[in-house]
């Protein structure tokens, strides 16, 4: 379980800052749509692309609650360790912090 919330939150952080991406495509009009891996329950909630939204599902795969959905971990748990580790707090001392 701590492996999963370790491994969320090192994604969350590289993604939020975009210097990792989500697994998916772009079409011909620059929509991006996740792939069948990264694609979860979470998604079905998120307006599909289109030519005035064409990265609604990109963002929406940057969030917390898809990846907390990607890596099966609680949302709560990985906001509370995203919030310490943006405070300077290590990602473990985070993590052990979280799940007392």
């Amino acid at each position: 379980m701590r492996e999963n919330i370790v491994k969320a939150i090192e994604v969350y952080l590289s993604r939020s800052c975009y210097s990792s991406h989500p697994d998916g495509r772009f079409d011909n009009a620059k929509r991006w749509y996740p792939s069948a891996s990264e694609e979860r329950f979470c998604c079905d909630d998120i307006r599909p692309p289109s030519r005035a939204y064409p990265s609604s599902l990109n963002k929406h795969c940057r969030s917390i609650k898809h990846i907390a959905a990607l890596y099966d971990v609680d949302e709560t748990i990985l906001r509370r360790v995203a919030r310490k580790v943006a405070k300077g707090v290590s990602t473990i001392e985070a993590v052990n912090d979280a799940m007392k």
